[in-house]
């Protein structure tokens, strides 16, 4: 069965793609990361608490590697979606994993270096999108651009 995705998903998919292909930049090192969060690792609802921490603190490597124990997604993959010209990635993913609307606005806020308060209207719009969005069909983006970027890998392998 295939999902019949609207043409603007689509082009955002495509995008992420593109982007987290091989002209991607290279990802930064996330060892200090990785042992900060492995402590709690096994707790999801410290770790999700923590992500909003490491947010509001603007430590976006401690956030990245709390996602990726909560996502099952690889680091190096939420550090180029993190770099996609727009948020749709980033708001998939904490959809995904179900964080409430407040931790995903702040995780969106953190990766844009943002710090001061924000205006209303933006947050509503934010608000407004993720509550649409399903966590089911987030999933399914998720697992549909990790199944691209193998493939993405696959080939950039045999290129090589």
């Amino acid at each position: 069965q295939t999902c019949a995705l609207p043409i603007s998903i689509r082009q955002v998919l495509d995008e992420i793609s593109v982007q987290v292909g091989k002209n991607a930049p290279k990802p930064r090192n996330y060892a200090e990361a990785q042992r900060v969060v492995a402590a709690f690792s096994q707790d999801t609802d410290l770790a999700r608490s923590k992500i909003l921490e490491f947010a509001d603190a603007n430590r976006v490597a401690e956030m990245i590697a709390a996602l990726s124990i909560l996502s099952g997604v690889p680091i190096n993959q939420i550090d180029r979606l993190l770099r996609t010209s727009n948020e749709f990635g980033l708001t998939v993913l904490c959809k995904a994993i179900a964080l409430e609307v407040d931790i995903a606005f702040a995780v969106i806020m953190a990766c844009d270096g943002k710090t001061a308060p924000v205006n209303t209207r933006i947050y509503d719009h934010f608000y407004e999108q993720y509550d649409e969005l399903a966590v089911a069909s987030a999933q399914r983006v998720i697992r549909f651009w990790q199944g691209r970027q193998k493939i993405v890998q696959h080939f950039q392998a045999d290129g090589a």
